[in-house]
This record gives C-alpha cells, sequence and structure tokens, in this order.
C-alpha cells in the first residue's frame, strides 16, 4: 500500500468509498495516539479533501511528502473539526488538505471550496456545525510554524499545537500549526471554480530551519521574492556559505492560482497571497486610493504578476551604469546574467515560433522558463495584420527583448510547459531546497534590523541582525548573519524595513518616534511606477474571455483541459501582444520639459492587448477587447514612508500616480494610440464601440477626466533606495548595492533602480540578483 502525496477524499457522493484507508500504530513511538495513515486511491481524479470515520483526536499523522522519493516525513496534529456530515453511522469530518494535514480545533463556520461534482450546500453545513473544546494536549518543543491560508474561516480559530521532538523524526522538515483567521468572502464564478482544486497555501513551513539550533548564518536574506530567491540559490552554490532566507508569506506549493497562468488576476488584491496594500490618496488619479498588491508567498511577485518577460531597452541599464559610474549595469556587461536567467522553451501547444521570436537574443539553458503564448486567441491575426495596415509608428518588431522595443510584437512569458516559472519554482526547485546549507523560514515577518556595533574597517554602524515573527501574535526572534543581511523586500518593504530600523530621514523619523541611527534622508523616496488604464471596446464576436470567466461549465472544461493535458486558454497571460511606443518628436512636451528616456529607442508608453476583459468590474454581458494605456518614463515620484512606530503597521505608500504634467501628456498619447490601432482595417468588422466609462471618449478633456476618474497602476514600483556613485551623498546604495554609511547591509531588488526601466520588473530585477550574486561572492573570494 502506497503512501500518497496528498489525501484525497474516498468518494465524491460521499457513499461508498472509493479508496482504501487504513491506519496503524507506530511501533516504535512512545508517545501515545501516534498514527501513520497510508492509503491506496482508486479513482484517477480526486478532490483535496480527506474524511474519516474515526473520532480520535490526538493523533500525530506521519506523512510521506513526495517532492521528491526520498522526501522525509512530516509531522502534522490532526484533532476533530466542528462540522460533520454522517456516513454509514460514522462522522464525516470535512476539511481543506494541502499536500498533507493540519491541524484545527473548534472551527465554527468553515467556508470550504469543494472539488466535488456536486456542490455542498454551504448552509446546510454551518448550520451542522457543532463546536468542542480542544483536548488537553502535553506541550512539546516547537521546531517550525505554518499558516494554513487556504482555510477560509469566517469566525472561530486554528489552534497551535506544539510537535513533539520524537527521535524517529529528529533532522525532518516538521510543522507547527499556528493560530490565525481569513474572512470567507464573495468570489465571482471562475475564482470560485479555482478554489474547487485548490491546495492550501502554507503547507510547508520551511526547509531544514530550526528555531533552536539555527540563529547564526553567513547571510541572512530577507525576503523570498523574485530577487531573494535567486540569490538564495547562488550563494549556496559554494557549500561552505550557510544561508537563511526569510519569508514573509506561505508556500507557493499547491496554490493552483499561482500555478495557472490565465488565472494570475485572482491572487491580488485582498488575499493571503498579498500583503494587501492601499496607497494614499492621488492627486493624478482625482484624489482615490487605489489597492497596491505585492506577493506575499515564495517567489513574491514572481508568484502573483501576469508573467510578462519584457528587459527593457539597452539604452535604460546604459544609464544604468552612467548614473552610477559602474559599468557592469550596462546591456553589454549584463548579457551574461540574462542568460544565466532565462531557459527559452516551447510554448504549451507546440506551435511553430517562426517568425514569433528572434532566437539570438535568447538562452536555452538558464533557470526560468521563457516561452511565447501556448494557445492562439481569436485576435493573433487581426494584430499582426493591423501592424501592416497602419503608420511606423504601429510597426512589427519580431522580439522586444533584444534592446530596441519599438514596435508590436508577441508577448513572452515566464511558463514552462502549462505552469507559471517564478523564482520559486526555478530558483528554489527541489534539488536546491535540499542543499544542506539553505535553509528557508516561511510565514516569517521581518520588523527591522538591529545594530550589532561597529565596522572594524571604516568604523561604520554594522546591521547584521534581523528581527522577525512567525505569527501575528508571536514573539519577537533574532538571527545574526556573519557576513551580511541582504534585503530583497521589494521597493515597498525595503524602504520600510530601512526605516524602522532608524535608517532613513533622522527628522521623518523623529517624528513618529523612532530612534534616528544613520541619517539616509533618501531611504523610501524616489519611488516611481507605470500608471495603467484598461481601455474597453465591444467586439463582434463571442470567441473572447468572457465564456470562461462567466460560465461554470466552461470553467470546468478548461481547468479539466489544462489539468489533463496542459493546453487550452489557461496556459496563456491575459494579453498575447504588447506595443511599445515614443511621443511624436514634435511633442510640445518634450520640447518644454526635455526628454526623460535615456536614448531613441526608448518607449515612453506601451499598450497590451487583450482578448477581453479579465479584471473586477468588467461588464455582466457582451464580449470585449482591451487595449491596456501604460505610461513608462514616468517623471513622477512617489515616497513609501513610515505610518508609525508599530513595524507591523503598513507603510504609508504613495506612488505619485499621473502626478506629473508629462506623465498626465503622455498616459492622453497612449489612449489615443490604442484609439488608432484598432482604426486598422483589420478590425472594421470586428470592434463595435467604446464602452463604459470610455464610451465617448475623444477629445483631450475627455480622456483626461477619463484617465483621473479610471486609470491605476501596473504594478511596477522601483526606486526606493536608488543607487548612486559610491562617492555620492545622494541615493541610498553604492553600485556594489551596498547600504550607504552602514556596514553589513546589501539591498538586491527594484529598490536599488536608480529610475524605472521601460519594462515589466521580473526580468530587470532577475538580472540584477544575478550579478548581484557574483558582487557578493567576489567580496568574500
Amino acid at each position: 500500500m502506497a503512501v500518497l502525496r496528498r489525501w484525497w477524499v474516498c468518494d465524491s457522493s460521499l457513499e461508498a468509498p472509493s479508496c482504501v484507508i487504513s491506519s496503524r500504530r507506530n511501533p516504535s513511538s512512545a508517545y501515545r495516539g501516534v498514527v501513520e495513515l497510508t492509503a491506496t486511491r482508486h479513482r484517477s481524479e480526486g478532490p483535496a479533501f480527506f474524511w474519516s470515520s474515526d473520532k480520535a483526536v490526538e493523533w500525530l499523522i506521519g506523512a510521506q511528502y513526495a517532492r521528491e522519493q526520498n522526501s522525509t516525513p512530516l509531522l502534522f496534529l490532526l484533532h476533530e473539526t466542528c462540522c460533520t456530515r454522517r456516513n454509514h453511522g460514522g462522522d464525516v469530518h470535512v476539511f481543506r488538505i494541502p499536500f498533507s494535514l493540519v491541524a484545527l480545533s473548534d472551527v465554527k463556520n468553515l467556508c470550504i471550496c469543494t472539488p466535488l461534482r456536486r456542490p455542498i450546500n454551504f448552509q446546510v453545513l454551518k448550520r451542522s456545525c457543532r463546536g468542542a473544546p480542544p483536548p488537553r494536549i502535553a506541550a512539546f518543543r516547537p521546531r517550525v510554524f505554518v499558516y494554513p491560508q487556504s482555510l477560509l474561516v469566517e469566525s472561530g480559530t486554528i489552534t497551535a499545537w506544539d510537535l513533539p521532538n520524537h527521535r524517529q523524526y529528529q533532522g525532518t522538515e516538521t510543522v507547527h500549526v499556528s493560530p490565525v483567521t481569513f474572512p470567507c468572502v464573495a468570489t465571482p464564478p471562475y475564482r470560485a471554480s479555482l478554489c474547487s482544486s485548490e491546495t492550501a497555501l502554507g503547507a510547508v513551513t520551511g526547509y531544514n530551519f530550526s528555531l533552536q539550533q539555527d540563529t547564526r548564518y553567513d547571510f541572512v536574506i530577507v525576503g523570498g521574492g523574485t530577487a531573494g530567491n535567486v540569490l538564495a540559490n547562488r550563494l549556496t552554490e559554494n557549500p561552505k556559505y550557510k544561508v537563511l532566507l526569510l519569508e514573509a508569506g506561505g508556500s507557493q506549493e499547491g496554490v493552483i492560482a499561482s500555478t495557472i497562468p490565465f488565472l494570475a488576476g485572482t491572487l491580488a488584491p485582498n488575499t493571503p497571497y498579498d500583503w494587501n496594500y492601499t496607497t494614499t490618496p492621488q492627486a493624478g488619479l482625482g484624489g482615490r486610493s487605489i489597492p497596491y498588491p505585492r506577493g506575499r508567498m515564495l517567489g513574491g511577485s514572481s508568484s502573483i504578476n501576469y508573467l510578462m518577460y519584457t528587459r527593457g531597452a539597452a539604452e535604460d541599464y546604459d544609464k544604468f551604469a552612467k548614473i552610477t559610474g559602474d559599468q557592469g549595469w550596462s546591456w553589454k556587461q549584463l548579457q551574461p546574467y540574462f542568460q544565466k536567467n532565462e531557459k527559452w522553451t516551447v510554448p504549451a501547444d507546440k506551435h511553430n515560433t517562426t517568425g514569433q521570436f528572434d532566437p539570438q537574443y535568447h538562452s536555452f539553458n538558464g533557470m526560468t522558463a521563457v516561452t511565447l503564448s501556448g494557445s492562439p486567441t481569436g485576435i493573433d491575426g487581426r494584430i499582426i495584420k493591423a501592424t501592416t495596415q497602419l503608420g511606423p509608428q504601429y510597426k512589427f518588431n519580431l522580439d522586444m527583448n533584444s534592446g530596441n522595443m519599438l514596435g508590436i510584437g508577441w508577448i513572452q512569458i515566464t511558463v514552462d510547459g502549462a505552469k507559471r516559472s517564478s523564482s520559486a519554482t526555478s530558483y528554489l526547485a527541489p534539488p536546491f531546497l535540499k542543499r544542506p546549507n539553505l535553509h528557508v523560514l516561511l510565514n516569517a515577518q521581518v520588523s527591522r534590523l538591529i545594530q550589532t556595533g561597529k565596522d572594524k574597517g571604516k568604523g561604520l554602524p554594522a546591521f547584521r541582525a534581523v528581527e522577525f515573527r512567525t505569527s501575528p501574535q508571536g514573539p519577537l526572534l533574532t538571527v545574526t548573519a556573519t557576513k551580511e543581511v541582504i534585503l530583497s523586500a521589494g521597493a515597498v518593504g525595503t524602504p520600510h524595513i530601512l526605516l524602522n530600523s532608524g535608517i532613513g530621514n533622522q527628522n521623518s523619523l523623529k517624528a513618529v518616534g523612532v530612534q534616528s541611527l544613520v541619517n539616509l534622508p533618501d531611504v523610501g523616496e524616489n519611488m516611481r511606477d507605470h500608471s495603467f488604464i484598461g481601455n474597453p471596446w465591444l467586439v463582434n464576436s463571442t470567441d473572447t474571455f468572457e465564456p470562461f470567466l462567466r460560465d461554470p461549465a466552461v470553467q470546468q472544461k478548461q481547468l479539466a483541459q489544462w489539468a489533463q493535458n496542459g493546453t487550452g486558454p489557461l496556459v496563456n497571460t491575459i494579453c498575447s501582444h504588447l506595443g511599445f511606443f515614443r511621443l511624436p518628436k514634435n511633442s510640445p512636451v518634450l520640447a518644454n520639459g526635455g526628454d526623460p528616456t535615456p536614448g531613441p529607442n526608448t518607449p515612453h508608453y506601451e499598450f497590451l492587448v487583450s482578448n477581453g476583459l479579465p479584471l473586477p468590474g468588467a461588464p455582466p454581458t457582451g464580449n470585449f477587447i482591451g487595449v491596456g494605456s501604460v505610461v513608462l518614463s514616468t517623471t513622477s515620484r512617489g515616497s513609501v514612508k513610515l505610518r508609525s512606530n508599530n513595524p507591523f503597521d503598513a507603510p504609508l505608500i504613495d506612488p505619485a500616480l499621473l502626478k506629473s504634467d508629462f506623465d498626465k501628456v503622455t498616459m492622453r498619447e497612449a489612449v489615443k494610440t490604442a484609439i488608432g490601432f484598432l482604426k486598422a482595417p483589420a478590425w472594421s468588422d470586428y470592434v463595435i464601440e467604446q464602452i463604459g466609462p470610455f464610451a465617448g471618449v475623444k477629445t483631450d478633456a475627455q480622456i483626461d477626466a477619463y484617465v483621473a476618474a479610471n486609470a491605476g497602476t501596473i504594478f511596477h514600483p522601483a526606486g526606493t533606495a536608488a543607487m548612486s556613485p559610491r562617492a555620492s551623498s545622494k541615493g541610498v546604495t553604492d553600485p556594489d548595492l551596498k547600504l550607504k554609511k552602514a556596514a553589513g547591509v546589501r539591498v538586491v531588488d527594484a529598490s536599488v533602480f536608480p529610475f524605472v526601466p521601460s519594462a515589466h520588473l521580473q526580468a530587470p530585477v532577475y538580472v540584477f540578483a544575478e550579478r548581484a550574486a557574483d558582487l557578493i561572492k567576489a567580496s568574500y573570494s
């Protein structure tokens, strides 16, 4: 009888079982109630639930966590849930199962997304709940922590219990379930379908880590996101370096919305996978505050973004080199790092890609999978045809990652087969996590860096200790780096941690009651972001995304197609083509204020063409095309500031979207370019009219009013810990990414960009992290 990777419902009708569940006492165990469960699965499909008629409430479960054939057991403490149904005279305990079991007690009104062939009646289920207090359990030493974040609990608690330090499991991965609740929220139909096959975030809490045993490392990396995971991988290539990676969120494993490319839009905002930030009121948006998603799971924003892989213009990187005085940041000298990062793969449908990209600009041996859309859409041919019918502004670009981005081309996305390729799936793949010198702790939110004395060389204050906690009410814990702490918490998280550490503008810190330790005024300043607006048209077609977004039958069909053979529309992101454009040379805004781009081949703005409107607020009927507009060469500058002296309070985030006149004019031109594109003859029998708030928008004044009322961001913050020349008093980091005026700290994420490049930021962040790893290694070689 084989031990399964997951635990399954024996039968989706809750009638006669279709799998065998058995238990046996572990003869070597000295602990009462220790049970091992094994199961043989007889169905080819099975939802991620487990049921048992046994009423035991004091089990330790030894489950095979089968990421690898030889993976070690995980321990979980199981308590009886309050929600039960009768089955053959026994109580059926219904609860959510991730890759293994989790601990539940006294859970009321459990909201279950069910993959059963027929839905559970939630109201009946809720009325049947009967709570029971948990039994007294002897306390044992805890090892690691987890939040079972896919459990949606309207009220009640998920209770923490310590795990035994059983000799059989010493040195293995163990889990301690911590108290946490999440609200049940109304979800659109496609998100409910998604829930039906999703397993729990946070099933894994860490790798190789023990809070009692491991407190000193060579390097402590704060943030298991796009950059942090690159560093964790590259630094532990040297077995002499012991590295701890701290991630505030849970594991991406089993989060099906992060795995299926098209479902990226369900991951934020207002989910456990997002920091759920909100901006300050934005003057350029008519005084509106808007959600500001940032990834909060292993992989960071590379696990929740829309998967677009654009490097940016070569001139952007050459300007980085010029600003910092370090030619290592130039386009040419970064090419080896683009090669190390990228692994070009065939698209999911294995179609002929000739004429859709240029192989000479790509690597086939890197880490992060990059490919083209793997399922055709009904507008692909029209887009390409339109590039031949309009002027040179709309020309076709064979490969936007060549360094010259101008024109319209096929999108390149981080997809491996049919699944998202993130920094977690690539740089922290199972073989890398098995390195004994790499320790990973999830659900570990860092509050601040702690000064550990002064550097012996220059006498600078050193900050080699990291303070964090592993649960909202948990104690503050500290780990120390003997060499460096590396901040990779992102353009919001990194300045927030620095400011809470007393590193920033001394007057601003004093105003919120934080002691100033290093006066570094530019921390949190210089924030840049790309503003965005989605422009919708009604179309004469039903071959769009809308049937999937609205029809449960279509959803189930496409989810099944993806699950069974890795094909179909869900292997794509929300758009298939991007376009990059410059303002007219005679534009008054260029004449009056100068050109903020670094050269004639760098775009001022972008559009994204989408075969439908897979975004919140889409009309309930009709079929659509969206051509979203993005300002790339922004001149608006915002900030990240402290809200209070509580390090766990969300920061004040002001991206200053569309604040400058240049940005407003550029967005106006971007909307006009989108309108002009759909006037090509290729669209004459397809596009019907502009709709919603966009209906009838034509004049400059109408466009400006429409933008102010409806625009937002495409979530590309940068610049809040910007690089500057080593001798400069401006900026936050030196060209080697070391923190100015301090020792023992380096910053590696988008916050170090002196300006936001003309790219979706994951590719630039990957390449910066790859070079940063070499810079760090060279410092200690």
